[in-house]
């Protein structure tokens, strides 16, 4: 009795065990693949750059860019004279949202501040 009890546990460990083996190489191996893509050259740059387009259109991607320049403008606005953290502010404005369309910004005072900003007012 006792031993088939073990045989059972036994068994449901080794399915356990070979469901999970299954699951994460599927994951590693989409990235995997992905990595191994790109180090050979692999890779599709026409598709790469149509989905990033797709995702820069997004609703979820604008609203967070804006999200995330509110923020900034609200920070340095609260820099009052500190001319280095302004500075610092207006960097990463320009490093990380130069290729971001003003235009979709609806917010007027926002558009004209990340407009100057980009154009080195702040």
């Amino acid at each position: 009795m006792k031993k088939a009890v073990i045989g059972v546990v036994i068994t449901i460990i080794v399915f356990v065990a070979l469901v999970g083996l299954e699951i994460g190489s599927y994951r590693l191996g989409g990235f995997l693949g992905k990595e191994r893509a790109k180090m050979t050259g692999d890779i599709n740059t026409e598709v790469v750059k149509q989905e990033d387009q797709v995702f820069k259109n997004s609703t979820q991607y604008i609203e967070n860019q804006i999200n995330q320049l509110s923020k900034i403008k609200l920070e340095m606005v609260k820099a009052g004279d500190n001319e280095i953290l302004k500075k610092a502010l207006a960097e990463e404005v320009m490093e990380n949202f130069a290729d971001f369309d003003a235009r979709k910004i609806t917010n007027d005072s926002l558009r004209s501040w990340f407009i100057n900003v980009l154009d080195g007012v702040y």
